[in-house]
Formats: structure tokens, C-alpha cells, sequence
């Protein structure tokens, strides 16, 4: 008996270890994050793969409705997308069940936030045996965990800082050689247009949705560009479908009228 209580204790202590080695976010720092998809508030889908062909670094932020420091970093974290969109996509992910996409949306219109929300249908933070939020991971364009924080920022310097170094570190070079180059979808009201399918360079390239604040965001040869639109969200009609810019560095703002 003795014998069989000491192997059940030294299987305990096993598993025990085992579980803690990747008992928290912290311990993904560095490791390549899982490709996922999930269903945004306007209805398009994010993947992290996608998403991360146009943008150096995607911020993952997974909270709860009835979290009070997730509700008190989002109005610094708005600030820092519309600073940073260009380049650092963010998305929201509720881990709470009851955080249905009809919430989310009441939630995400009485705060002004314009940043991507969802659900966590893809089970991040299961994944990242979390326990506390909010949970804020960024990864770079290789999916690797490049930050890992748990807690809320207190101002919108904080999540700026950071971007800063980290786009140092893991920004693309092509980007300092290339302008920027721009393009705003939007209604005959102003209103950012999200889910425009877009290609853009000079000859081969790779389809892209503009994102929640109707913006795709490229680097490339600043003397000629080629912009085709390949798809329109419902209720909207195609007016062109490819359109060639000569020049240097551009901001385009296109506006889609009703089918």
C-alpha cells in the first residue's frame, strides 16, 4: 500500500509540473501563436494570418463585459489604435459566454470603440491556461508572441510606448523605404466602410478587407500603384474596378454609394 500511495504521489507531482510549464500567458512569450479565425462585430472574419499581411503587429486583448480594468484601458487603447491602425491591428475577444456578439456591439457603440470586438471562439485563453483579465497579448508578422501583459494600461502612452519598441524591433523594412499609402472607404455620410476587398501593388498581390475603420494600409513602389477592387460589402454598388495612381506618398479617400 505503501508502495502504490508513494507512485500516485510522484504521478501527482508529475502532472503537477507539467501543468505548470505552461501555466500561464506569460510562459507563450516567443512562441508562435496558433492561426485562428473568429466573426467581428460587422460580420466579417478576422484571421490572425490574413490580417498580419498588412499590419506588422496584431494586439489580442481578451476581457469581459463585467470587467471593470477592461472597460477602464479600452478608452486608452481606442486612442492608440487610431494613432497606430496603420500598422498594429487590434481585436478584442471576450471570453464570457453570456458576451454575445448583440452585447458586444451595445457594449462597443455606448463606449465609442471602433477597434475590432468579437468572441473568443477560438478558445485563446483556454489555450493560454489564462485566469485573469485583461489578457493582452501582440504578436509579430511571423504569429510570434512578442508581448504578453496581464492587467490594464493606465493611459494611452502606455500602449504607444510600447508599439514604438516593439515596431522597431519587428517592423517591417520595407516600410521606412516605402511610403504609406492609404485608402478610406467610406458611405456618402462618412461613415468607414469595413469588408471592401481590395488588392494592391504592381502585378501579383494578395486580396485584403479594409478593416473597422474602412482603411487598407500598403507599402510599396511609390511611382506607380495599382489599386483593384474585387468586392463590395451588400448594398453598396462597384464603381470601378481597378484604378492606377502615379506619384509619391497618397491618402485616398473612396466613397461607395448605394447599389
Amino acid at each position: 500500500m505503501k508502495k502504490l500511495i508513494l507512485f500516485l504521489v510522484l504521478i501527482l507531482a508529475v502532472t503537477l509540473c507539467l501543468v505548470h510549464a505552461l501555466a500561464d500567458p506569460e510562459d507563450y512569450m516567443g512562441q508562435t501563436l496558433p492561426d485562428f479565425s473568429v466573426t467581428t462585430l460587422d460580420g466579417s472574419t478576422f484571421t490572425l494570418s490574413e490580417c498580419l499581411k498588412t499590419h506588422d503587429l496584431v494586439l489580442i486583448n481578451l476581457w469581459a463585459t463585467w470587467c471593470g480594468p477592461c472597460r477602464m484601458e479600452f478608452p486608452y487603447l481606442e486612442q492608440a489604435w487610431e494613432q497606430y491602425g496603420g500598422r498594429v491591428y487590434v481585436i478584442a475577444l471576450s471570453i464570457e459566454e453570456e458576451d454575445t456578439l448583440s452585447v458586444l456591439e451595445s457594449f462597443a457603440v455606448s463606449n465609442d470603440l471602433t477597434f475590432a470586438i468579437g468572441r473568443d471562439d477560438a478558445h485563446l485563453f483556454d489555450m493560454l491556461n489564462g485566469s485573469a483579465i485583461p489578457t493582452t497579448l501582440i504578436v509579430n508578422k511571423d504569429r510570434t508572441v512578442v508581448s504578453v501583459e496581464i492587467g490594464a494600461k493606465l493611459s494611452a502612452e502606455e500602449f504607444t510606448t510600447e508599439f514604438d519598441v516593439l515596431l522597431s524591433q519587428y517592423g517591417v523594412e520595407e516600410a521606412e523605404e516605402w511610403p504609406r499609402c492609404i485608402l478610406h472607404f467610406c458611405d456618402n455620410s462618412g461613415n468607414p466602410i469595413p469588408g471592401v476587398m481590395v488588392g494592391f501593388c504592381n502585378g501579383e498581390y494578395d486580396p485584403v478587407e479594409s478593416d473597422a475603420m474602412g482603411s487598407v494600409y500598403f507599402y510599396g513602389d511609390p511611382n506607380e500603384y495599382h489599386v483593384h477592387l474585387l468586392n463590395v460589402p451588400n448594398g453598396y454598388a462597384l464603381p470601378w474596378t481597378e484604378l492606377y495612381i502615379y506619384g509619391q506618398e497618397y491618402e485616398l479617400t473612396v466613397t461607395l454609394y448605394p447599389d
